[in-house]
């Protein structure tokens, strides 16, 4: 007979699947059904939106001091 004895140790050339190592608030990277490529939901330009304005630093660059500079410049010359 050829079957093997299910109480025998494995053979070395059998590969087991890596286990799981996710849960439902922390999904495995094994498990990633995020959508990729056509099947996004949201184009490149709102990808794009969404990342720039949830930057946590930010910060006002040159063009727009320049943009303050030119509102404050203009709203004082309307109140004179």
């Amino acid at each position: 007979m050829t079957d093997k004895d299910p109480r025998q140790t494995p053979d070395p050339g059998d590969k087991m699947p890596p286990a799981p190592t996710g849960n439902a608030s922390n999904p495995s990277a094994q498990d990633n059904d995020a959508a990729s490529g056509e099947n996004q939901l949201l184009g490149a330009r709102a990808e794009k939106y969404l990342r720039e304005s949830a930057s946590i630093e930010d910060m006002p660059d040159d063009q727009d001091w320049q943009e303050a500079d030119q509102t404050l410049n203009k709203d004082s010359e309307e109140q004179a």
